[in-house]
């Protein structure tokens, strides 16, 4: 990064502009693409001066193969087959690897859903036990006071309660040292979609 930042940043207005990192910006997107193309510019220009060289050898009169290469162009088949099978196989893979990622993200953001579903329904929970429930087992504790088994039972129910939602309350779903699942799935995508 350091070696790119020192060579000229030049939109595609050829406009000289600031080189310091920042690829959020449009004019350094602009440059990127601009330094991206001279190796594709200076390919094409290659390939151009090969083929009209090699068109003007093979219209001139004074070049008359003696054998003909059936070797040579086997030999140029074969590897030709070789390499655009290499090529395909590297596009099978990252279009799979495309799909498995988006299929990742798609699975945190779903497992996050479920997660702040859960969430709501145990504070809803929560609520209920500690608003409507427990106040109306103090009320029927303090009615049944004089029946020892119904007070027993009436007490029991009261702990358990308690217990319930001291659980409940402390399940931990919002901490700072838990991980962001839609955080994971946005980052997944971000970065999908640069390698892809």
């Amino acid at each position: 990064a350091k070696w790119f930042n020192s060579f000229p940043h030049y939109n595609l207005q050829f406009q000289r502009i600031n080189n310091t990192f920042s690829p959020d910006e449009v004019d350094y997107q602009e440059s990127l693409g601009f330094w991206a193309a001279v190796p594709v510019v200076w390919l094409t220009l290659t390939l151009f001066f090969f083929l009209v060289y090699f068109c003007a050898r093979c219209c001139s009169n004074g070049t008359a193969r003696k054998h003909k290469a059936s070797c040579l162009r086997w030999t140029i088949g074969v590897l030709s087959l070789i390499a655009l099978t290499g090529v395909a196989i590297g596009l099978y893979g990252n279009v799979e690897a495309d799909g498995a990622a988006h299929d990742f993200a798609d699975a945190a953001e779903n497992a996050n859903k479920t997660i702040m579903e859960v969430e709501t329904q145990v504070h809803a929970m929560n609520n209920d036990l500690n608003g409507t429930v427990t106040p109306l087992l103090d009320h029927l504790s303090g009615v049944v006071k004089n029946i020892p088994l119904a007070e027993r039972f009436i007490n029991n129910t009261i702990a358990e309660v308690k217990s319930l939602t001291k659980e409940l309350s402390s399940i931990p779903f919002g901490t700072d040292d838990g991980v962001d699942l839609q955080l994971v799935a946005d980052d997944t995508r971000f970065y999908e979609y640069y390698r892809f």
